[in-house]
């Protein structure tokens, strides 16, 4: 039960994050972190649709070199094939520096 409520306010927090940095493509919905298995879903409109797209990160790792640490994403899953592919090409695998605080949270 303590694991769902982290992840809740994780959520929340990357929510907030998210929005200005996904509002040039769209409206975020909500997003719903799941620590236990690493993954994310994220759900948004894209600008000039009225259908939503779900956006999963099935797999994400942490990686801890020091101090610093990176969020490397793994693997997605997309409710348009050719985001995920888009995905694929340019997300899957990249590393991106986070701060400390938030990889004990994910």
């Amino acid at each position: 039960m303590l694991g769902k409520l982290k992840d809740l306010g994780t959520s929340k927090a990357l929510s907030i994050w998210l929005e200005s940095k996904l509002a040039r493509y769209g409206v975020l919905r909500s997003v719903k972190i799941d620590s236990k298995t690493r993954s994310a879903l994220l759900v948004l409109t894209p600008l000039g649709e009225t259908e939503d797209v779900e956006f999963e990160v099935t797999r994400y790792e942490i990686v801890r070199d020091g101090e610093e640490c990176r969020l490397v994403v793994r693997a997605v899953a997309c409710s348009r094939s050719w985001l995920a592919n888009l995905a694929d090409d340019w997300l899957v695998g990249r590393e991106f520096a986070i701060p400390a605080l938030v990889a004990l949270a994910l």
